[in-house]
């Protein structure tokens, strides 16, 4: 039996067999999904009005973890949603965005960037107004 302290101030899971963990370090911190006993490491970065949660890659997912297959979308759903609720009110998020992905040389020097959309970030921005 909980106490009663416990039953008055234990934050609820935030959605029926799954929940968030997020672990503050600085201007980051990993956040952890866990469904049931299974979890999946996101990471966050804040940087100036936005931040940014980095997702595990689509190619590799099914794979990696094989209880969450073909659940991607919904998962990262859930994770930007609870995440800005708990952390961010009055920001919104947007699952994809423009990344920068480097352009090497033939001898692999780096010549610049040239910007691409991805599907592996949650941009969390601050609400207009």
């Amino acid at each position: 039996m909980r106490s009663l302290f416990g039953r008055m101030f234990e934050r609820k899971p935030a959605g029926n067999g799954w929940d968030l963990r997020v672990e503050r370090s600085g201007r980051g911190a990993p956040i952890i999904y866990r469904e049931d006993e299974n979890q999946i490491e996101f990471d966050f970065e804040l940087g100036g009005d936005a931040g940014t949660i980095y997702c595990p890659p689509s190619a590799d997912w099914d794979l990696r973890f094989p209880w969450a297959a073909g659940r991607r979308r919904e998962i990262m759903e859930r994770v930007a949603t609870e995440f800005v609720r708990r952390e961010f009110r009055g920001y919104t998020f947007e699952i994809g965005g423009a990344v920068l992905r480097p352009r090497l040389g033939s001898d692999r020097e780096l010549l610049g960037f040239d910007a691409a959309q991805s599907d592996g970030v949650i941009v969390i921005r601050k609400t207009a107004g």
